[in-house]
């Protein structure tokens, strides 16, 4: 393999790659709990698809996403279809919506606009314990981060 084909391969590796580039900063207000995404040096807002809040030991504490996720829990964009001996790969035509939704600021148990609780009950606030600590997750279309915090 040349330089060239090397050099491609990757590129096309990394295109096709979810990369964790989502800064994540946790800011603790007078009365609330709060997180702050961006990525680059420019803190550019993001654009995320859903939010997970995991306690140290990875129950789910708080889940919010922008799609059905009554729908899918899965979803590649490419699968595999057999035609005759052969397999190829073929888009999807049923993925869900994703809408991705810019989120610069999300105050813990405030459902920001466009996404869906999913846990706890959509009537229900998340709790946090005292002493504890969690971890955020969140996922953009090809990005993600993640970042612990402490309750105290």
């Amino acid at each position: 393999m040349g330089r060239r084909t090397v050099i491609a391969f990757a590129l096309l590796v990394l295109v096709g790659c979810v990369v964790e580039d989502i800064a994540i900063d946790v800011l603790y207000t007078d009365k609330n709990l709060e997180f702050a995404f961006h990525t680059g040096i420019l803190k550019k807002p993001v654009a995320l698809i859903d939010i997970r809040i995991t306690s140290n030991t990875g129950t789910l504490i708080w889940d919010l996403a922008t799609y059905d996720r009554s729908q899918v829990t899965f979803y590649p964009s490419l699968v595999h279809e057999k035609q005759g001996d052969q397999f190829i790969l073929k888009e999807r035509e049923d993925i869900p919506e994703l809408n991705a939704q810019i989120v610069s600021r999300l105050i813990f148990g405030k459902v920001p606009e466009g996404f869906t609780q999913y846990y706890p009950r959509q009537d229900q606030v998340p709790i946090l314990g005292n002493n504890q600590t969690y971890e955020i997750f969140v996922t953009g279309v090809r990005h993600r981060g993640r970042a612990q915090f402490a309750v105290n």
